[in-house]
């Protein structure tokens, strides 16, 4: 499977297939810069910095989904944070 194949899989149900604006799915490379969605552009770097040609397609789709779940989790993690902190905040001060 191609580095291109993947990241059109990515694309396909990312909203608004926003994807190609950090991925030339011609060239089947990186677009430098790209801009708009930082979301989009981190599924790409991650699929991109872990793409390995010599492996399976089950094992490159296995390992896009491995660093997708990583960001996941990260991102968990911050939302969590923030939703805790927010409940926080929303607490009257003991007088």
């Amino acid at each position: 499977m191609t580095l291109t194949e993947i990241i059109q899989i990515a694309n396909d149900a990312y909203p608004d297939a926003f994807l190609g604006e950090y991925f030339d799915f011609d060239k089947g490379e990186r677009i430098p810069g790209g801009f708009g969605d930082s979301l989009a552009m981190f599924i790409v770097n991650e699929i991109v910095e872990t793409y390995e040609p010599n492996l399976s397609d089950a094992e490159q789709l296995g390992e896009a989904s491995r660093v997708i779940e990583c960001g996941r989790d990260d991102l968990q993690g911050v939302l969590h944070a923030l939703e805790r902190a927010q409940g926080e905040a929303e607490e009257p001060d003991p007088v």
